[in-house]
């Protein structure tokens, strides 16, 4: 028996743009049999001071980083429009954190069987020991086939894991509630960049809801859930929102993913493929690119 549940392996490397931060990687190579273990408590001890220290300092860099850019944002935002760059949304000039919530909000209102969308503190819940229950509508399980037996399981590479829960209520209406991990697995430290990287799974999830709410691919009435076409489904939704809402630096990642599925073997290569098939891949402008002639306007 099995609930949605969508792992996306986003990669955050091509959403560093200008700004200076630096992904510090810390390996620490302790071979046990040199040390003692008073040793090893010690220098683990160190090992690990060290690495709150970096993570610290990259937190304050990072910050100092989005305090100085959303200074010169109405600036040079008002210049980009100036010379014909308008967008809906401007990479690290304008906030993911509002835009992620402010998408939340509209996608509750315009949608009549999603339910709510959740940031969990708990990353990748096991949801199957037991029913969800949300006001008075009751989580409705699948049955699928065989070769989708890992389809609900945790995937230690993945950085994104954001889940659909479809429910039902006494009257056979439908329901979907979304949830998406607050704090996610990523090489930034602040919060505000890490919702540059989370938006590509909402619109994910959010593209599940509107394929229950329309019968597509996911009927919890029914029983009936096509796994690659509703995957499918779902990541060109979210390919297609990330374009029209011009977040340039995520719909290159979420799309690079999709290429490197593609050769993976199984379901997950399948789904890819298809999500290659019918997405007509779209040349974002991005803003850095006119970021001189904007600088020249006065």
């Amino acid at each position: 028996m099995y609930h949605a549940r969508c792992v996306i392996d986003l990669k955050d490397t091509t959403v560093q743009p200008f700004c200076n931060i630096v992904s510090r990687v810390m390996t620490f190579n302790l071979r046990l049999a040199e040390f003692s273990h008073c040793k090893e408590t010690i220098l683990a001890k160190n090992d690990k001071e060290k690495n709150a220290r970096l993570h610290k300092e990259q937190f304050e860099s990072e910050k100092a980083d989005i305090e100085r850019w959303r200074e010169m944002a109405p600036t040079m935002k008002a210049r980009l429009r100036r010379i014909g760059c308008d967008l809906p949304f401007y990479d690290f000039l304008d906030s993911y954190d509002r835009e992620f919530h402010r998408i939340a909000s509209e996608s509750i209102e315009s949608i009549p069987t999603l339910l709510d969308i959740q940031e969990i503190d708990q990353e990748g819940r096991d949801d199957s020991a037991r029913p969800y229950e949300f006001h008075g509508y009751k989580q409705v399980f699948f049955e699928l086939d065989g070769r989708f037996a890992q389809y609900v399981e945790k995937n230690p590479k993945a950085n994104v894991r954001g889940s659909a829960m479809f429910l039902l209520n006494d009257s056979g209406e439908c329901g979907t509630v979304i949830r998406v991990p607050r704090n996610i697995k990523c090489s930034f430290r602040h919060p505000e960049l890490k919702y540059s990287i989370k938006i590509g799974a909402l619109f994910h999830e959010i593209g599940h809801a509107w394929d229950v709410e329309n019968r597509l691919n996911i009927d919890p009435g029914s029983g009936r859930f096509d796994v690659v076409k509703a995957e499918a489904f779902a990541h060109c939704y979210a390919l297609e929102r990330l374009a029209e809402g011009s977040f340039v630096k995520m719909y290159d990642t979420y799309l690079c993913s999709m290429r490197s599925q593609s050769k993976a073997a199984g379901y997950v290569g399948e789904i890819a493929k298809l999500v290659l098939e019918q997405h007509t891949e779209r040349s974002l402008v991005d803003w850095q690119d006119h970021f001189d002639q904007a600088l020249a306007v006065m």
